[in-house]
């Protein structure tokens, strides 16, 4: 009888170790999953882009571009070290293009990779970027650890907005076209999907006009692209 008394003991002493090691792991694994609690890609009124980015204590961040993938890569690193957890970086469209991602080295886990589309308002001449991005002021997109983002923009003075769903080629389109005016401050909440990219692009609508004869055009920028 005191054999298994012992032997009972000993087995709940071990579920018991089991329990706590297993709560100790999730949490460790939890902690290094949140290591990167915000974000925010903006372009401003003169056509600079910028990331903010918020992590948890204890993280170093180091921004590296590759030249390979033209990506701008954000890499999380533990520390023991203070370190501050907020950053603000200044990044540039490569061509039309720009692309940014997140490396948690304690994970060795990607997310949040962007890639926009947009036309560089700066050194701009062409008329589709004088006509396509004057609608829009600035933009910024904001995402944090769940898969929810929001779309914060603000447009000029009498414009129409109006946002759908284009199931056909499975993104969100915000349509800008001259009219009344609809507002000039508008935010959009989206939620990606696992294991599908998040669509938004700005569709301008301009054109021109005369007592017999009226055209329109379209221009498909910014577009912003979300991926896990």
């Amino acid at each position: 009888m005191k054999f298994l008394k012992i032997k009972v003991l000993a087995i709940l002493l071990v579920v018991g170790f089991t329990s706590c090691t297993t709560e100790t792991l999730t949490e460790d694994l939890t902690a290094e999953e949140n290591s990167l609690k915000s974000f925010r890609v903006k372009r401003d009124a003169s056509g600079a882009y910028s990331i903010d980015y918020g992590v948890s204590n204890n993280t170093r961040a180091e921004l590296v571009k590759n030249t390979d993938t033209k990506t701008n890569e954000i890499y999380l690193y533990s520390t023991k070290n203070t370190t501050k957890t907020s950053y603000n970086r200044n990044v540039e469209l490569d061509g039309e293009g720009l692309k940014i991602g997140f490396v948690d080295t304690r994970t060795n886990k990607r997310a949040h990779n962007f890639t926009i589309i947009d036309d560089n308002i700066k050194l701009a001449t062409n008329a589709r970027v004088d006509n396509g991005n004057k609608y829009l002021k600035e933009y910024s997109i904001e995402g944090n650890a769940d898969n929810v983002y929001t779309l914060d923009f603000k447009v000029k003075e009498k414009i129409d907005v109006n946002t759908i769903y284009n199931a056909d080629t499975n993104e969100y389109e915000i349509h800008l076209r001259k009219g009344k005016g609809n507002g000039k401050n508008f935010s959009e909440n989206f939620v990606k999907e696992d294991g599908e990219d998040l669509l938004i692009t700005f569709v301008n609508h301009y054109g021109s006009s005369s007592s017999r004869i009226a055209s329109s055009t379209t221009s498909r920028v910014p577009r912003a692209i979300i991926r896990d």
